[in-house]
């Protein structure tokens, strides 16, 4: 899978793996995860005999990177099309930047949600109640993430559009 990591313009998504067996859980990153501070700190409970439910809390956190960093950039995009009278050459770089980032965001979380739902409705793990619960719950705020990307990505272009064509 990818997170959702860096500010500003410079967002990116970087690949983060999960190796889940009996006995232990493994993540594997090329950059410093902050989400997992927040379990090693004990800001997130969990069980380490729980490993599903703790696979899952990762993925619930994981769409939290790409929520705080596409609410940083909806921001930036309403602030600066508040003005549409005033739109710059720069703003219109910044909007195209803005869009690669959305699109890598739409790209990447994807096919991660199309692998949380074949989970579901393969029924390839046996959960519990409340991890299956959990599951959901990450997939809906996925989707959403991903419902709330593609519309920016609407309108960021619209208002490109728009700047071309008054120009």
């Amino acid at each position: 899978m990818r997170v959702a990591s860096g500010e500003d313009d410079k967002i990116t998504t970087v690949p983060f793996m999960v190796a889940m067996n009996g006995n232990f859980l493994v993540t594997v990153s090329r950059e410093r995860m902050p989400f997992i501070g927040k379990f090693l700190e004990g800001k997130i409970d969990f069980s380490k005999n729980q490993k599903m439910k703790f696979f899952l809390r990762l993925l619930s956190e994981v769409g939290a990177t790409y929520n705080q960093a596409f609410t940083q950039i909806n921001r930036k995009v309403r602030s600066i099309s508040v003005n549409m009278d005033r739109i710059s050459n720069e703003d219109i770089i910044q909007f195209v930047k803005f869009e690669n980032i959305l699109n890598d965001f739409t790209s990447a979380i994807s096919p991660m949600n199309d692998s949380l739902k074949a989970i579901i409705h393969d029924k390839i793990l046996i959960l519990a109640h409340a991890e299956y619960d959990l599951l959901r719950d990450v997939i809906l705020g996925n989707d959403q993430i991903f419902k709330t990307c593609a519309i920016n990505i609407k309108m960021i272009a619209n208002i490109r559009s728009a700047y071309s064509t008054i120009m």
